[in-house]
């Protein structure tokens, strides 16, 4: 439904492959051990591998950019499964072994804001910074019509960033009609209220979606924190309980009483996690060919 193969006939491999060259390689102005330390291995070898001269972002259409970061983002969404979202397998040490895909779009996340800030930034030209800053709203309003917020959240952080900014004079003399669609695009990826609008906007949504994977990752993080932290307290409680039992040569109370709090506990927990979506019916499940 996103018309993205519009491109397939005549030029348009040229067109996808400058897209990609720009977001893989073109990262003019980014430190180079920034980067190292961002990206994976395969990340570093892909960006070598994609090593082209005079790649220009000014060169690449606005909407094409958008269409191959969410090819790029789908792909990868698609394969998350299960089981790399349980105990927050992503923030342990061995986390390229237990979440390699998560970790990988994390990375993807931000080397996309990086490169958003560094193609500002790279230019001493005030005018260069406008358009070029212009171009990056262009393609962050495109991938909120593509329902693409993960991309557009990386983008927007990147313009969001303190070197971007403070560039007053840059900001000064962006459109008004560009300062709208700004001002409306960092409303939806606000984190106040917990990300409240961008999650009434995802549950609206049309899939196919790509969400925000922050957002998710932030969600299990709580929920695990809640739930370890409930099965401590009952462990002690069952204890204490035990203990008291002892003493009193078979009292059952205790137990009552920690069965009774570990009840309250996760009454507590469903009160605080939000609700899910709908679930959908098969049909309307997705992969990344959705996009093409």
């Amino acid at each position: 439904g996103f018309g993205l193969g519009h491109r397939r006939a005549g030029g348009g491999h040229g067109h996808r492959r400058a897209a990609t060259v720009a977001f893989k390689n073109n990262v003019g102005g980014i430190n180079a051990s920034l980067i190292k330390a961002m990206s994976s291995e395969r990340v570093q070898t892909l960006m070598l591998q994609l090593d082209v001269e005079g790649v220009d972002i000014m060169d690449v259409d606005d909407q094409e950019l958008a269409q191959q970061l969410t090819l790029m983002d789908a792909q990868l969404f698609c394969q998350i499964s299960a089981a790399e979202c349980i105990s927050c397998g992503w923030t342990r040490k061995d986390k390229a072994e237990t979440s390699p895909t998560i970790v990988e779009m994390i990375e993807q996340f931000n080397h996309l804001t990086l490169w958003t800030a560094s193609e500002i930034l790279k230019w001493d030209a005030v005018q260069m910074r406008v358009m070029v800053l212009t171009k990056f709203i262009t393609v962050a309003e495109k991938l909120y019509q593509l329902r693409n917020f993960n991309s557009l959240k990386a983008i927007m952080s990147g313009l969001l960033c303190t070197p971007v900014f403070r560039l007053k004079s840059t900001w000064s003399r962006i459109s008004s009609r560009k300062r709208k669609t700004y001002d409306e695009l960092c409303e939806v990826v606000s984190e106040d209220s917990n990300y409240q609008v961008y999650r009434e906007q995802l549950e609206k949504a049309k899939p196919p979606v790509i969400p925000y994977l922050g957002v998710f990752l932030t969600d299990f993080t709580f929920i695990d924190m809640i739930i370890e932290g409930s099965r401590k307290k009952k462990e002690k409680e069952q204890r204490l309980s035990e203990t008291g039992a002892d003493r009193e040569d078979g009292g059952g109370g205790g137990g009552g009483a920690a069965a009774a709090g570990s009840g309250s506990a996760m009454d507590s927990i469903a009160a605080m996690i939000p609700a899910p979506a709908p679930a959908r019916d098969k049909t309307d499940s997705f992969s990344a060919e959705d996009w093409e």
